[in-house]
């Protein structure tokens, strides 16, 4: 045969290869995620709701909340330690840790507060002293407690004075920006019983609150917020006064100024986009099944798969209650963000829009496939994936977030823990 007729023959069937490999990947659907559930344990009862859980490295931080049900005061003002197992094992080491600041300032016991992380520190903001009486809120203008894993002690940064901060609230959600450089405050309760839709910066490099856009429609509580890495904070759900809403949006953040203004941001104002209708009722949502039904309490978190691939994950939380009786979700969903563009999923994705037949799946719901269940044989709690609410989540990683506590339907406050592993 002629050497240069085999040439072109082989070249011909390693492209068809090639091509054929790459028609493979092209198939393959971006969702359903896939994930596994690894139950974790304290080898000491940890019973918790109304807390907050933060998580660095493999340290995570439990305040505040309450041990059992319908406790009208929260438990105390330590921080509970638990060393997040290795792979091969589902029990947490567990430590108790006095709360300890400079001239003895440190955060009052509270419950139905928040927490987020930022540069390997806590940051813990509002809450309430007492479930008795909305009028317990904690009263601290504006104040963030921050708490140091390094020395395990408190300290707080206040807004300077003459500047505006958000007022005292409970039941409001928070968020952390991906660069760590902000953290966000939405909705909750106010001590008059109302219901907040207002959005609040706190620029750490800066130390002062600013107020960005009102969300549309009612106010709520228990929102699920979350912040993206292309500046976009995120909500899903809550509760609205009259019953649970459902619905996607979001609000486009400010940008930092150029390089000849460093520390100062693009203050024009941004409105929420609304992605899907939040307003619909919980039956009529209920008939799309292809989306998350109306719930408050819930899970929310950006999760990276790699290669510009990015989801909302959205977990447990409370429904619209049925003949009276609570509705505790224990289903997990996947929102397809918009790839970046420039990225093998923007590449992919670009293609997969021309191709009959082959969705890009953006900007879609669809439930999370769990492949698998670990439960340590050791364990005590009993290791039943249930609906809960009044939980703590916090990432551990780009894909992964662990959950804890929380209350079940039948008002038991938990004390176990579940890790959940996106594939």
């Amino acid at each position: 045969m002629d050497p240069a007729v085999a040439t072109v023959g082989a070249y011909g069937i390693e492209t068809a290869v090639e091509a054929g490999v790459a028609a493979y990947f092209l198939i393959q659907p971006t969702l359903p995620l896939k994930a596994h559930l690894q139950h974790i344990a304290s080898p000491t009862p940890l019973p918790h709701s109304s807390h907050s859980l933060a998580i660095i490295g493999d340290r995570a931080y439990i305040f505040g909340g309450h041990a059992q049900p319908n406790q009208s005061s929260p438990t105390s003002n330590r921080i509970q330690e638990l060393q997040i197992p290795a792979t091969d094992g589902t029990t947490a080491a567990l430590k108790s840790i006095t709360a300890i600041g400079e001239n003895g300032n440190v955060p009052q016991a509270r419950i139905r507060h928040t927490a987020v992380v930022a540069r390997n520190r806590v940051f813990v903001f509002g809450g309430c002293g007492s479930s008795s009486s909305d009028s317990e809120l904690l009263e601290e203008n504006g104040r963030i407690w921050v708490f140091d894993p390094l020395d395990s002690k408190w300290l707080f940064l206040d807004p300077p004075p003459h500047t505006s901060f958000p007022r005292a609230r409970s039941q409001h959600s928070s968020a952390t920006s991906s660069d760590e450089k902000a953290i966000f405050i939405h909705g909750g309760k106010a001590s008059d019983g109302s219901l907040l839709r207002d959005t609040w910066v706190f620029y750490l490099d800066e130390g002062k609150w600013t107020r960005l856009a009102d969300a549309p429609g009612m106010g709520r509580s228990a929102v699920g917020l979350v912040c993206d890495q292309k500046g976009r904070l995120w909500r899903f759900g809550g509760w609205n006064g009259e019953g649970m809403v459902g619905g996607l949006e979001y609000l486009v953040l400010p940008r930092p100024h150029s390089i000849e203004l460093p520390g100062t941001y693009d203050d024009s104002r941004k409105e929420w986009e609304v992605v899907e209708d939040s307003e619909l009722g919980n039956s009529e949502k209920e008939k799309q099944v292809n989306v998350p039904v109306a719930k408050s309490n819930a899970a929310l978190h950006h999760v990276s798969t790699g290669n510009g691939r990015d989801y909302l994950v959205l977990a447990l939380g409370e429904g619209n209650s049925q003949a009276g009786e609570k509705r505790l979700l224990q289903d997990i969903w996947a929102y397809q963000l918009r790839s970046s563009g420039l990225s093998g999923a923007g590449v992919k994705d670009a293609i997969r829009d021309h191709v009959p037949g082959v969705s890009s799946h953006e900007g879609q719901w669809a439930p999370v496939d769990v492949t698998r269940m670990e439960v340590g044989g050791d364990e005590k709690q009993g290791g039943t994936w249930t609906g809960r609410t009044l939980f703590g989540s916090s990432m551990t990683g780009t894909k992964q977030f662990i959950l804890w506590g929380g209350v079940n339907e039948q008002n038991e406050v938990l004390g176990d823990g579940w890790w959940v592993k996106i594939e």
